[in-house]
């Protein structure tokens, strides 16, 4: 990102702008620097499960994928299960088969919440 602010006048009565100007910009950068590092992290993260997903023994390079995992934070110890979910007909869907009251709400508190990136 490259740019330039320019503020004409008297330095005594431009300060106190300039200062705000420059604060303003230093944040919307800052932002754009965590919003870039969350960006690159899910990309790596969507990028190292569909490794895992099309893994093929002997023709994949387990190894390289085992330290990209790890990278990211798996556990090979650990067993992991995928699960997908309809978000469009969570409702519904709940209702036919959900046995508990409690049910409908969690899967309503999941369909209305922010879902950011891929949670284990």
């Amino acid at each position: 990102m490259v740019g330039s602010v320019a503020i004409v006048g008297e330095p005594e009565e431009v300060k106190p702008f300039a200062l705000i100007v420059k604060k303003q910009i230093e944040m919307l950068l800052q932002e754009k620097h965590r919003t870039d590092s969350v960006m690159n992290r899910e990309n790596a993260l969507q990028s190292v499960i569909y490794e895992i997903a099309n893994f093929v023994p002997g023709s994949s390079d387990g190894e390289m994928l085992l330290l990209r995992a790890r990278e990211m934070g798996f556990d090979p110890q650990l067993l992991y299960v995928p699960i997908a979910v309809d978000l469009y007909h969570l409702e519904r869907y709940a209702k036919k088969y959900g046995t508990m009251p409690e049910i409908p709400r969690f899967l309503r508190k999941i369909q209305h919440s922010p879902l950011r990136g891929i949670f284990f």
